[in-house]
């Protein structure tokens, strides 16, 4: 969808979030603002521009369906990209481009290589977070509390409220051997597991599937009830993670109580 989006469907997008009312009556684009009844304004989209398009076009879509309009989904989408030269696969690339567009309270993560600790590159998007909170007060919405925060896909009714589905970007570039993979998971795991947790958890995995793999085994054995969904992404410092793991003993401990609940749970 990424691809897909046109410039020729901006200003469509812009007046049908519009027309949702309250929070939105004085929604302008946000980044698409330049492009909004000025479909020639530049023969391109910038990448940003054209995330931005792609997740308001996703929001329409799930609005416009009487099925899907009272439900609610999140994102996070990182686009890696080798600026080596010659041209590298991403995963060995020495300088690495990324960019992050992020909605809700899905996660990425970055392990440093070389002290084994996390590095978030989203933020949870619920009315108290600094991000959330400065847009809400710029454009007037109520602060309010639903089970996706205040960023989403859908949730229709709560719009006028706040709830946006405008993704909040980042661009960092970074030396790929500085750092060991990337992870991104659904909340229901990281409502259940710590950021430097789910990067302890792969750290020693032979592979990205393994590692994506023994990071939602462990949630599930928490007892986790939600969707569970993680991707390992191997950066050029995959295999060499350095430091210790902190969070080993607590895992165990964590573990330990709920095996114990599940054999008294048993005898009952």
């Amino acid at each position: 969808m990424i691809e897909e989006v046109s410039k020729s469907s901006i200003d469509d997008v812009v007046q049908f979030h519009k027309k949702l009312g309250g929070y939105f009556k004085r929604f302008n684009g946000g980044a698409l603002q330049p492009w909004v009844h000025h479909p020639d304004y530049r023969d391109k989209l910038t990448l940003e521009e054209r995330l931005t398009l792609t997740f308001l076009q996703a929001d329409q879509l799930v609005l416009s369906r009487e099925d899907t309009r009272r439900c609610g989904s999140t994102a996070s989408v990182a686009l890696v990209h080798s600026l080596d030269e010659p041209v590298q696969p991403f995963y060995t690339a020495q300088r690495v481009s990324l960019m992050t567009a992020h909605l809700g309270d899905t996660k990425i993560l970055l392990c440093n290589k070389h002290t084994g600790k996390v590095e978030p590159l989203t933020e949870k998007h619920h009315a108290e977070s600094r991000v959330e909170a400065a847009r809400l007060r710029r454009l007037g919405g109520q602060l309010i509390t639903d089970s996706f925060g205040e960023s989403s896909f859908g949730d229709g009714e709560f719009k006028p409220l706040g709830v946006t589905a405008e993704p909040e970007i980042k661009h960092r570039i970074v030396e790929g051997s500085d750092y060991a993979y990337m992870v991104l998971v659904t909340d229901g795991i990281s409502t259940l597991i710590s950021n430097q947790e789910i990067i302890d958890l792969a750290r020693t995995a032979h592979s990205p599937q393994r590692a994506a793999q023994t990071i939602v085994n462990f949630a599930e054995d928490l007892g986790a009830e939600d969707n569970c969904t993680c991707m390992v992404v191997p950066l050029a410092g995959w295999g060499e993670v350095g430091g210790r793991d902190e969070t080993e003993a607590r895992r165990e401990y964590r573990k330990s109580k709920v095996n114990n609940m599940s054999s008294r749970m048993k005898r009952m």
